[in-house]
């Protein structure tokens, strides 16, 4: 049974980070990676920035052409939408999935195996 998720931009006080020296610290926000010229990046950018900004979260956009390792790790995948180092949207952003992993309750391990063997299979086609 997967684990309950702490939303990443969580506003509940119940899912405050415990007291401690990194007690200030903001939960990540979301990074969008996308690409020039890519019109579901676009799209995806405004949908996420909306999105995110009803549950309180910091939207960052990245170019992945700006950097070798983020191309060859993305390749035509843009847009997609990562928390830290977790993919949790990629290709045509879902607003009922993005809702749902910022309002807590997570992404299906299906789902999640889905975005894996994106990832994996855009690995696998990058020229090297």
């Amino acid at each position: 049974m997967p684990q309950p998720v702490t939303p990443p931009c969580s506003t509940d006080p119940q899912a405050a980070p415990p007291p401690g020296p990194d007690s200030t610290r903001r939960p990540p926000g979301l990074t969008v990676y996308t690409r020039a010229g890519c019109h579901l990046c676009h799209d995806g950018v405004a949908l996420v920035r909306r999105t995110a900004a009803a549950y309180g979260c910091t939207v960052q956009v990245v170019d992945v052409d700006s950097n070798p390792q983020l191309r060859e790790r993305f390749g035509q995948l843009v847009p997609v939408v990562a928390v830290g180092e977790q993919v949790i949207a990629a290709g045509r952003i879902s607003e009922l999935r993005l809702r749902q992993y910022l309002s807590g309750q997570g992404l299906s391990p299906r789902f999640l195996a889905f975005l894996a063997s994106l990832l994996s299979r855009a690995l696998e086609r990058s020229p090297r």
